[in-house]
């Protein structure tokens, strides 16, 4: 009844997937800022400038020097808030509700399994979610060394 009210506000989205995936993004996006940071500060400035007298526009330069050189940096970011919102909880919970194959996720259907009593499907459940963290840090460590290289020609140094 009280999600009619929320609707009858003009409120739409709530208990759809949309607007917990946007939420638990929002709320983690935190995650992202600091390697986000790192790489944009690790870049050479004298690459942006070299393409400015070149007569690159400010979007050329974004798209064809800064973000190459930063992607690494930023391709964390990312992987980081993914792995963080794939265990989100409270947000995902407060704001879509738990509507099997709407809006239950994996952290969710963890918590009813435990409240079940069913530690079978809580176990399955839990090794999921540790696949799905180690993947995503394995990604992320494959991405570091894969950077190693690109690093030192963002910052001025020779490949």
């Amino acid at each position: 009844q009280a999600e009619d009210g929320i609707r009858d506000i003009g409120v739409t989205g709530v208990q759809t997937c949309a607007l917990p995936i946007l939420a638990a993004v929002l709320t983690n996006l935190p995650f992202a800022v600091r390697p986000f940071v790192a790489a944009f500060r690790g870049l050479d400035g004298r690459l942006v400038e070299a393409a400015a007298c070149l007569g690159e526009s400010r979007a050329g330069i974004f798209r064809r020097v800064v973000l190459p050189a930063c992607l690494p940096g930023v391709v964390a970011g990312l992987v980081m808030t993914f792995a963080h919102v794939v265990g989100e909880f409270g947000v995902v919970l407060m704001v879509g509700g738990n509507v099997p194959g709407v809006t239950r996720t994996l952290s969710v259907a963890l918590y009813d399994d435990v409240q079940a009593l069913d530690d079978a499907s809580a176990t399955r459940t839990a090794i999921l979610l540790l696949a799905v963290a180690a993947t995503a840090l394995f990604a992320l460590r494959f991405l570091e060394r894969r950077a190693e290289p690109r690093r030192g020609m963002a910052a001025g140094g020779r490949p």
